[in-house]
């Protein structure tokens, strides 16, 4: 789901033409901060780098997606009570008021 107005789409034409191009995040992350391009990336892991003004958010809008996180134990270790308390802070961290996103984790044991 798009939470932006069509006409802001509408009225600007993005076209990548022979530029950079990357197919790793990190490299193509650290040329946005240099200036030398742009970068489409999730609110809370760049929020930090925007509110440093290193990127800009260009769009009063976002996307908002069903994209979780699995967190993958055994048995075993789930019913340690580290892991069980790793388990718990994980849930808590992802679903706090820290994140913009809606946190989604689920626990799969295998």
């Amino acid at each position: 789901m798009i939470f932006c107005d069509d006409a802001i789409w509408s009225t600007r034409t993005y076209h990548a033409g022979d530029g950079l191009r990357f197919t790793d995040y990190n490299l193509a992350l650290q040329a946005a901060i240099a200036g030398q391009g742009f970068i489409i990336g999730s609110t809370s892991i760049l929020r930090d780098l925007v509110e440093a003004n290193l990127l800009i958010n260009p769009f009063p809008c976002g996307v908002a997606t069903d994209i979780g996180y699995d967190l993958v134990t055994t048995e075993t270790a789930q019913s340690r009570s580290e892991g069980a308390t790793f388990i718990e802070w994980t849930k808590q961290e992802a679903h706090s008021s820290d994140f913009h996103e809606p946190g989604v984790v689920s626990v799969v044991s295998r």
